[in-house]
């Protein structure tokens, strides 16, 4: 179904583009025909390659990148932690449970329940381990995703500069037709590489950085459900996740230090 209705998207883009070109004027950076291809093809491309249901993912993945941040997760991450061990520690697991279903950190609502089932340590490893390869391939697909809506804008940006050069072409013996081809030719392309990236791939690069972030959060919380396990003083697992925020920076420190060096070399 996706299929069919990625390609009446695009076939509609084509349409319209073309019913704008004859209907409506161009001024400047303005033009009609080239916008309408440009926001309707590369959306319509990316229905066909992706189901309904990766959309409503991938879409959800993009609106908690925007939402999450760093430093506040891990203050959250902490608080929750800390309250899960107090209550683990006092065998109070219905207090922790309740804890988990209210907890704000998403790290801690996925990882925590495995530590409430109080599963053997080996399989207690495997279930955090798998629930946190599921997350990254969720994230990553997000970013495929994004990346595949920057890929396809400049491909219809030439679409739409062949359009517009095929149009000055058939109008060449009327000068004062040449206009509209030649600014579709020209702002197709300009469009196409500003939907790429100024639009989709910032918005791919956002979603990279919270893939980065959680992974890192991850290891975090895995490291105070095992000293939870080990009976460590609830103080020492808050420290733990809090001291956590401090190593993401360093790791991002070092991250761009490398990066830095490898362009100068």
């Amino acid at each position: 179904m996706h299929v069919v209705v990625g390609f009446l998207v695009i076939l509609f883009a084509f349409v319209a583009s073309k019913y704008t070109s004859e209907e409506l004027a161009f001024g400047g950076l303005v033009n009609p025909p080239a916008l309408v291809l440009l926001a309707l093809g590369p959306i319509g491309a990316s229905i066909v390659a992706h189901p309904f249901s990766e959309w409503r993912r991938n879409l959800s993945v993009l609106l908690r990148a925007f939402r999450h941040d760093k430093r506040t997760n891990f203050i959250v991450a902490s608080r929750e932690m800390e309250s899960i061990a107090r209550a683990v520690r006092e065998s109070r697991w219905q207090d922790a449970e309740d804890v988990v279903a209210r907890a704000e950190s998403e790290q801690v609502k996925a990882i925590a329940p495995h530590l409430l089932a109080r599963l053997e340590l080996d399989a207690l490893h495997e279930a955090i381990a798998s629930t946190s390869f599921g997350w990254m391939v969720e994230v990553k697909a997000a970013d495929d995703f994004m990346q595949g809506l920057a890929r396809f804008s400049p491909a219809f940006g030439m679409i739409g500069t062949i359009m517009g050069l095929v149009d000055l072409f058939k109008n060449m013996r009327d000068s004062a037709s040449l206009g509209p081809g030649m600014a579709m030719a020209l702002l197709a392309t300009l469009y196409g590489l500003v939907l790429c990236y100024i639009f989709y791939m910032p918005l791919a690069q956002r979603i990279r950085t919270y893939l980065v972030a959680g992974a890192h959060e991850q290891r975090v919380i895995e490291r105070a459900v095992n000293m939870i396990i080990a009976g460590r003083p609830v103080g020492e697992v808050k420290t733990a996740v809090l001291d956590g925020a401090s190593e993401s920076n360093g790791h991002a420190a070092a991250s761009a230090a490398t990066a830095t060096e490898q362009s100068r070399g």
